[in-house]
This record gives structure tokens, C-alpha cells and sequence, in this order.
């Protein structure tokens, strides 16, 4: 715990640390990716306590394990140990990646049960272009991890045409909206 204080301090040590604790845990039968799927996150300190937070990367398979870890964990004053990551407020992620209320859309197509999205942004950066880890995790923190890595199946990004209301396109905004209402329809 003391050392878990002192995170912000000396991040890249503990979070190598704490990357070869994961590694440790066995993977799920089922799961078919290269690297290991429990990942971890730390909040920022709020009322005398930090919340740690044990992620599944967003893969399905996986949120067995990080609920076992979570449900497991010891009592750590100052701590709170919870299992995966709870959606944010849009405005709030729209700033952390210094985007505008208008400079994200999305288009969507119902399969098989989930929804494979299309994110549309204005001065789409490169980076995104090349390395989708950007758009997946954009869409993880906007949806909570069991909604992303339980409906969206597919995602994909590119540049925002200039009337996206005319390609039918809809607000960032109203994305967790829309996957919820897809969600009870289904179920109904």
C-alpha cells in the first residue's frame, strides 16, 4: 500500500511490477490473443482513498478473472479494488483527448447480436489511423469495459465528411445511448 501511494512518484517501476503480478495468473481457456489479458489502472486520490482498478483489457473471456482478483483482494486502508473499468462522462473524455463536442460521430451496424461501430472525427489524427489502440480504448472509457467487450464486436475510424447528419451519422454524445436502446430492443 505505501509503495502503491507513492505511484505517481515512480510509475514505470511499479507498473512493471504490478504487469509481471498480472502475468503470474493464467489466461482463460478461451482467450486467443498473444499478450496477457488482466491489465490495471490507478485513480487519483479522492477523499483519503485511491481506487485500483483491475481491468480485462476489454475482453469478454477475461471479466471472470478480474472480478475473482477484485472479490479475492485483502482490505488496504486508503484503497478501493474494484474490477473493470466503469464508462466516463463524455465531456470528460471528449477533453482528455482534446476533442470538441462536434469533432466525433459515429455510424453503426447491428450483427449478430452486437454492434460494430465506426467513429468518425474531425482532423482525424494519425496515430489513430495506424494504431487502433487509440479508437478501442476511446470507445472502452466512453462505454464502461463489459459493454464494449460484451456488444462491440467490430470498430473502425476515419475522417468526419463534412455534413455528417446528411451520412446519417449521430453525436459521440449519444453512442451509450444508442448501445443501451440496442440492447433492451434485443431483449424485448
Amino acid at each position: 500500500s505505501a509503495r502503491l501511494q507513492k505511484f505517481d512518484s515512480d510509475p514505470i517501476v511499479l507498473t512493471n511490477e504490478l504487469k509481471q503480478e498480472l502475468r503470474r495468473l493464467h489466461q482463460p481457456d478461451d482467450y486467443e490473443g498473444g499478450g496477457p489479458c488482466l491489465s490495471f489502472e490507478i485513480g487519483p486520490q479522492l477523499n483519503g482513498t485511491r481506487e485500483f482498478i483491475i481491468s480485462a483489457d476489454g475482453i469478454k473471456c477475461a471479466f471472470y478473472l478480474a472480478r475473482e482478483l477484485a472479490a479475492g483482494a485483502p482490505k488496504v486502508a486508503g484503497w478501493k479494488i474494484s474490477a473493470l473499468i466503469t464508462p466516463k462522462k463524455v465531456e470528460k473524455l471528449l477533453a482528455e483527448y482534446t476533442f470538441e463536442s462536434d469533432d466525433v460521430w459515429f455510424g453503426t451496424v447491428e450483427y449478430d447480436g452486437t454492434t460494430r461501430v465506426s467513429l468518425f472525427i474531425r482532423s482525424l489524427p494519425h496515430a489513430w489511423e495506424v494504431d487502433l489502440s487509440f479508437p478501442r480504448w476511446f470507445l472502452l472509457y466512453l462505454l464502461g469495459e463489459e459493454t464494449f467487450g460484451s456488444r462491440i464486436s467490430y470498430f473502425d475510424v476515419a475522417a468526419l465528411p463534412p455534413n455528417p447528419q446528411k451520412w446519417g451519422l449521430r453525436p459521440i454524445s449519444e453512442l451509450r445511448d444508442y448501445i443501451e436502446g440496442a440492447e433492451l430492443s434485443r431483449a424485448g
